[in-house]
């Protein structure tokens, strides 16, 4: 865990810098060493979501939902990028999981 914030910082730098690929090695590796780390899980999701990884982005807030299955926000998180896919269906079934 040690140095963990400092890789969670440069990512989130080098993202202001528009700089994502090198943001996403960085934000990978913390996820290693914390991979239980929410909001490092949404960060990696997002910046996949930007990047049109869209399967990467849907694996990464599926797990956010295995540790959180109370929480509705990786639900509207999966519907973000089922909205992208331009996917209504999905993304309306998502919405709809996230705020029951």
């Amino acid at each position: 865990e040690e140095y963990t914030d400092a890789y969670i910082l440069l990512g989130e730098v080098l993202i202001s810098d528009r700089k994502v690929a090198d943001a996403e090695k960085y934000f990978q590796t913390a996820l290693k060493k914390k991979p239980r780390d929410l909001d490092l899980l949404i960060k990696l999701g997002k910046l996949y979501l930007s990047q049109k990884k869209y399967l990467d982005a849907i694996k990464n807030f599926r797990k956010l939902s295995e540790l959180r299955s109370d929480w509705g926000k990786p639900h509207a998180l999966i519907g973000d990028v089922y909205l992208a896919r331009q996917n209504y269906d999905r993304a309306m079934e998502n919405y709809e999981k996230a705020v029951v």
